[in-house]
């Protein structure tokens, strides 16, 4: 079966025995080859407004389209202009000269995922501020990169996938 995206957080099972956390499949499957995106929802079946803990309102995606229109969302879903958060905001994320860069609300840290695996790509405030940015060096045999942005409070918002090979493709052309 042909699918462009996983789900990688799920709020209304925060508190459930059903796991909320998906992003060791996403894994899974980027290291697989599968170029597949990333998406938080809350799936929220409960609307109730008295409730201590909400189930609405913890886990959604951030679209960059082309135009605010049903097709024009679907687009940028399908190609993975988007990022998913349970909390942080990512403000920019883009690769330029050899590295890829990020730009997010204050957080504790911010993990750089990759494939192969070259160590700790665990960016982490020492100042006891709380950091805006991060970077890191492209390798040429890493498959992927994607980064995690992680608040004071545990909430995360995750990058999709920058695919490795598509940037020598594009430097070619």
């Amino acid at each position: 079966m042909d699918f462009f995206a996983i789900e990688i957080y799920n709020h209304a099972t925060e508190w459930t025995p059903s796991s909320s956390y998906g992003a060791a499949y996403w894994d899974h499957a980027l290291q697989n080859g599968k170029r597949v995106f990333g998406i938080a929802a809350d799936d929220s079946h409960n609307h109730d407004p008295n409730s201590k803990i909400a189930e609405y309102g913890g886990g959604w995606v951030s679209v960059e389209a082309e135009e605010l229109s049903q097709q024009g969302i679907i687009d940028a879903l399908k190609k993975g202009q988007f990022y998913s958060s349970s909390g942080p905001e990512i403000l920019d994320y883009r690769v330029e000269d050899g590295f890829v860069n990020v730009e997010c609300s204050p957080c504790q840290y911010i993990m750089f995922k990759a494939f192969p695996q070259r160590g700790p790509f665990l960016v982490q405030y020492e100042t006891g501020e709380l950091m805006t940015s991060g970077s890191m060096m492209i390798q040429k045999d890493m498959q992927y990169i994607r980064v995690e942005c992680v608040d004071e409070k545990g909430r995360v918002a995750w990058s999709n996938p920058i695919f490795v090979g598509d940037l020598a493709e594009e430097e070619q052309q």
